[in-house]
Parts: structure tokens; sequence; C-alpha cells
């Protein structure tokens, strides 16, 4: 084990990779094959797992952001409409908001409605998001530097992000400065142990329990005012507060996560003895088509208008199993 920088806690400390056997194929949060591999690490002092990040990576991960697309509505009512509604009810003052990864800028649209909301800005390494989000009437600013950020904001949104940031000790270094005093963040991620396939995902960058996600953001002087990790179908949905006295101590994950991922990917090798159909082509089903493609007899997704059936070699009397993975 080497002694070397470690980008959750921001120490050096002896680093471990984090393995098990498993030839599972990644994929990309946009649905895509990945070719490439990639290695977790442990982060002994907040119990998180990472991947080094390496200039081949990080270039990847920039085609991949580029590249990305994500259709509107494909689920009624949208996350991006629930969590806009969550954030009428829980804040009434009037205030200014910054989304880091506003993604196709659906829940700033969604909060551009709201009387109390001032303004809102968003921090995007795609720039030609701008175009995009100037149409929204009360968006200001596109960021694509958090550090040439210079304002104070009353809310912090990070939706879908936390598990992406590949620096992010100074990231929420950075974000704790950008919050005005009392200021509030809302974050939501998914839960690793209910979406067990996001350990394949290839721009995913950490991951951690809930538990260890409120311990280490308060020492960033954020600490849990509200756990609304009810909201949405396996993701953890939490609200921080800055300056606000309320510490929670972490807990073991990484033995419990190993043991979790063997038996994900068991369960998930059966699959090459079956003849499938696919219902839901998320990330999971994407994921799933993309590692036994030739076990698929079918893929079908309601609200993603896709009903597409394989013609293969399969044996007439084969039994079809249907994989329901939204």
């Amino acid at each position: 084990m080497n002694k070397n920088y470690c980008p959750i806690c921001g120490r050096q400390h002896k680093t471990k990779k984090f393995t098990f056997n498993s030839k599972l194929k990644l994929i990309s949060s946009n649905f895509k094959k990945i070719n490439n591999k990639k290695n977790y690490y442990v982060c002994k002092n907040f119990e998180f797992i990472y991947a080094k990040q390496t200039a081949k990576r990080r270039k990847i991960i920039n085609d991949i952001y580029k590249d990305f697309t994500f259709k509107n509505n494909l689920i009624k009512p949208s996350r991006e409409i629930i969590i806009a509604n969550e954030i009428k009810k829980k804040f009434r003052k009037n205030m200014s908001v910054l989304e880091i990864g506003p993604g196709n800028g659906e829940l700033i649209n969604c909060l551009s409605k709201f009387k109390n909301i001032i303004n809102i800005d968003a921090y995007d390494i795609n720039k030609n998001k701008f175009f995009t989000l100037n149409k929204v009437k009360k968006f200001k600013n596109l960021f694509i530097n958090l550090n040439k950020i210079y304002h104070k904001y009353d809310l912090v949104i990070m939706n879908q992000v936390f598990f992406h940031l590949d620096k992010l000790d100074k990231t929420m270094n950075k974000i704790s400065e950008l919050l005005d005093d009392n200021g509030h963040l809302f974050l939501i991620t998914p839960n690793p142990f209910k979406h067990k396939v996001i350990y394949y995902v290839y721009d995913i960058f950490s991951i951690s329990s809930k538990k260890n996600i409120i311990s280490y953001l308060n020492r960033y002087n954020l600490n849990l005012k509200n756990d609304l990790s009810y909201l949405l179908k396996n993701q953890i949905s939490l609200i921080f507060k800055k300056n606000f006295s309320n510490r929670v101590r972490g807990e073991k994950f990484i033995s419990k996560y190993k043991k979790t991922q063997i038996s994900f990917a068991s369960e998930i090798s059966k699959l090459r003895h079956k003849k499938i159909t696919i219902n839901g082509m998320g990330l999971k089903g994407n994921f799933i088509f993309n590692n036994y493609k030739k076990n698929v007899f079918q893929i079908k997704d309601e609200f993603r208008k896709i009903n597409k059936v394989f013609k293969k070699n399969f044996k007439k009397k084969s039994k079809l199993f249907e994989l329901k993975t939204y």
C-alpha cells in the first residue's frame, strides 16, 4: 500500500484497492458501453471508495458529458418536478439559487416559476448549456469554473452530481464558502445499496452510504436539517444547513458494500443462461443489455417509447424471463 493524496479527505494516507471478482462491463451515465477499466480505492478516514483520476479518464468523462442528452418528462411526475415542489414547501423566503450540474435545465425551469426565487445561477463544465438555460426567465449566469464564482447563495442544489465530483474535498469546501450564513444545500444522489448498478458507471467517481455522506459534510460546516430519502425511489435526498448544530457519526461501509456488490454480480451473472426481455431501458436496463446482448430477446420501455424484438436463435421451448429494471 502506497501513501498518496486522497481527494475525499484531502490528506495523505495509504491507498488500498477495493476489489472483488467481477467480469461485468462498465457503462456511462448516458447509457453507452465503456471498454476502459476502472479501479476503486478506499478512503479509510470517511469510508468512501473512489476512482483515481487520470488525464485519460478525465478526457473520456468530458466526452461523455459533452455528448450527454436527457429527454424531458420520461417519468411523470418527473424527478425535477418533485424536487422543485419540495423546495417550494421547505423554503418560503426570497432566495438566490445555484445549481451544480443542471443537466437539461428542467429543475431550473421549474424553480423559475416560484415567486420567492429571485435569481438562479448554474455551474457546469459544458459551456454550451448556456444557450439552453438562457431561455429561462430568472436564469442569470453559467459558470464553468467554480473558483470564479464570488456570489453568496441561499440555496445550492446538487442533483445527481455528488458521486461524480472528482475533487470532492476541494469542491465541497468551495460550496460551503458559496453558501450565505444559514444557507442550505439540497443534495440528491443514488443510494448505493438500492441503486447497485452505479458501481459500474464509468463517470461515477466516489461512493458511500447516506450516514457517511452526512458525517463527511459535517467537516464543511454543513449539518443535516432534513432527511427526505422517502421522496425519490432508490435515492438519498438530504437538506443541509450551514452553521446548524447536528453532528452525525459515520459507519462501516466498505465491507458491507463489498458483500452487496458480490451478491449483485452473482445475481446478474445468472442471466447468461436465460432468454431475457428487459422492461425499462434506463441505466440498469442498458447495463444488462450491454453485458448480455446475446441473451436479450426483447427490450421495451413505455416512457422512452422503445419496443424492439431481436431475432435470435433461441430454442423454441426456451422460457422467457422478463426483467423489470425501473
